[in-house]
């Protein structure tokens, strides 16, 4: 069977679907009238749209703008199809809540099926993978460096990292996962402080993140804070000594 098919009969597409639905990617580009019922109704005046349907049961129907369908049905749905009197009709049904969206398509101008890859996208660069990554390296803070304790709880919130630096003094790591500005130096400072009096001597404030704005940077070193750079993909770290 062709991967698709320009301006089928109704039964032509309808086979297609059929064979296709549960395993293949389908893109159907047709004038249509849609309708929704569930939660609420909603409804498209006839018009050209596109419809894609996964093996998922995933059924949305998409106008020519923006990324989100404009009726959809989500992943469990189950799909019918049915000819009618000089038109096919696309019936998604999902059972719980109960929605169901119906298509009826009057003039089919294309329908393609794909084979798309499925894998579990994981996020990298998070905040939490930036802590994870400096915990597993500590030398790339500097040489000596010792992780006491991650997400350290006081009073004043969660220090993302507290450590020992070779001379034995403490050191308060913040990790920002994106540009620092003054409220991530604030917040260091506020640990720094929060640390000074609980333990009767002032600890070292290291501030991480891939950028820091000028104010930040001024507001930090006239603190007394420490700056390190670290790039976005997580690979090295370099001290910044001065701000430019």
């Amino acid at each position: 069977m062709e991967n698709y098919l320009i301006k089928p009969s109704n039964e032509e597409a309808a086979r297609f679907i059929k064979a296709r639905a549960a395993s293949s990617v389908l893109l159907i580009k047709a004038v249509m009238r849609v309708d929704y019922e569930g939660r609420a109704k909603a409804g498209l005046e006839a018009g050209s749209y596109l419809i894609m349907i996964k093996p998922d049961g995933t059924f949305m129907v998409h106008g020519s703008k923006k990324e989100k369908p404009l009726i959809w049905n989500p992943p469990g749905s189950r799909l019918y199809v049915e000819l009618q009197d000089n038109a096919l009709a696309l019936l998604s049904i999902r059972s719980s809540p109960r929605e169901r969206v119906i298509a009826i398509l009057h003039e089919l101008e294309f329908i393609g099926s794909f084979d798309v890859e499925h894998v579990d996208n994981k996020v990298v660069g998070t905040e939490s993978d930036l802590v994870d990554w400096l915990v597993s390296n500590p030398g790339f803070i500097e040489q000596g460096f010792t992780v006491l304790e991650r997400e350290f709880e006081t009073a004043v919130g969660k220090i993302d990292i507290l450590g020992r630096d070779s001379r034995g003094r403490i050191v308060v790591v913040e990790v920002k996962r994106s540009q620092a500005g003054p409220d991530a130096v604030n917040q260091l400072k506020r640990y720094v402080d929060h640390i000074a009096q609980k333990r009767g001597e002032r600890p070292r404030g290291i501030l991480v993140s891939p950028d820091i704005s000028s104010s930040a940077y001024f507001y930090l070193k006239t603190n007394g804070l420490e700056y390190i750079k670290v790039n976005r993909n997580l690979t090295s770290l370099r001290k910044i000594t001065d701000y430019s």
